[in-house]
């Protein structure tokens, strides 16, 4: 479950508002934890690919709208 939480953080609303932190800071923070089951089945290297995945969606998304911040 914890790399289905991690991937759809990129389809998640995305602020960059360089004039209003408070609202990139509500809207672009995440808490994710992880079920015991996903502690005792996943390894570091799958969480940590599943987290470049999602930077790298979230990258193109940014990329996509031209932002210049």
């Amino acid at each position: 479950m914890l790399l289905t939480w991690i991937s759809e953080v990129a389809d998640e609303p995305l602020a960059l508002e360089p004039a209003d932190l408070r609202v990139e800071w509500e809207t672009n923070t995440w808490s994710l934890g992880a079920a015991d089951e996903d502690r005792s089945s996943l390894s570091v290297t799958e969480v940590v690919a599943a987290f470049k995945q999602t930077a790298a969606a979230i990258r193109e998304r940014i990329h996509v709208w031209a932002f210049l911040g």
